[in-house]
């Protein structure tokens, strides 16, 4: 099942995986397509990227039309 904070976790993954960069609005487009009633809400979403950001998994790159955009850090991350 998991928690809140693992569905964000694999909808980053997922969203990551589609393409290079994206906002918590796609983390939540992501989240309720893969979750559909069990999505976390708005604000634990938010709220996990933040902290996401805070440990330097994800990194802040752009800003376009009130929202912040995201990209994956895997830089340390060896095979």
């Amino acid at each position: 099942m998991g928690t809140d904070r693992d569905r964000v976790w694999a909808g980053v993954l997922r969203v990551s995986n589609e393409q290079a960069g994206f906002s918590v609005e796609e983390v939540s487009r992501v989240c309720e397509e893969l979750f559909g009633e069990d999505t976390p809400p708005q604000d634990t979403i938010e709220d996990a990227v933040a902290t996401m950001v805070e440990w330097d998994v994800l990194e802040s790159f752009g800003f376009d039309t009130g929202e912040t955009y995201y990209i994956l850090n895997d830089e340390g991350i060896d095979p």
